[in-house]
């Protein structure tokens, strides 16, 4: 037990370390220390865990401010590998609240990277993998959403107050408009 509160503090470190790197302009550095750190992790505590994803997400980054699409496109299908694993494995046991807070955790990242960030690198690389692993997060994040609004929907019906029933039906009609 000591040694993993150690090893995550030497984790927590090193990746305090890659964005100093990165944000002062040196991203090979940055990219480096990254690429040492996550295998340690992997090792450690697997890579199905959400500190080992955000750091492979920060990677992705990295390759990108270096200019190094080919990697881009090679961690970021693997990113969404392990998203998509994670959420499928766990988003079944979690409650509405923990699953937006896992969703919108970190100011939005696995939001972000799903929405904005993945399709982004893709318009920029301009290769038809790149192209499907943005379509493919797109789709994962729109049924997350739509998940989402129909646990909603479900809760307000099944309390069974036709006014709230109402009231909500309205509120969607005129999101529509």
């Amino acid at each position: 037990k000591l040694f993993n509160i150690e090893l995550d503090k030497v984790v927590r470190w090193q990746r305090i370390s890659c964005d100093a790197f990165f944000l002062n302009g040196y991203s090979e550095e940055a990219i480096k220390i990254m690429t040492q750190t996550l295998p340690l992790l992997s090792n450690f505590g697997g890579s199905d865990n959400g500190l080992y994803i955000s750091m492979k997400l920060e990677l992705v980054e990295f390759y990108y401010r270096a200019g190094d699409f080919a990697k881009v496109e090679e961690n970021a299908q693997d990113v969404f590998n392990l998203l998509t694993n994670y959420v499928r494995a766990r988003f079944s046991t979690m409650t509405a609240q923990e699953r937006n807070n896992f969703w919108h955790k970190s100011t939005d990242a696995y939001s972000n990277f799903c929405n904005l960030s993945l399709p982004y690198y893709a318009l920029k690389n301009n290769s038809e993998t790149s192209l499907a692993i943005a379509y493919d997060a797109l789709l994962f994040a729109k049924g997350l959403t739509l998940n989402a609004e129909i646990e909603i929907q479900n809760l307000i019906e099944k309390n069974g107050d036709k006014l709230l029933t109402e009231r909500y039906q309205q509120l969607r009609a005129n999101r529509t408009l």
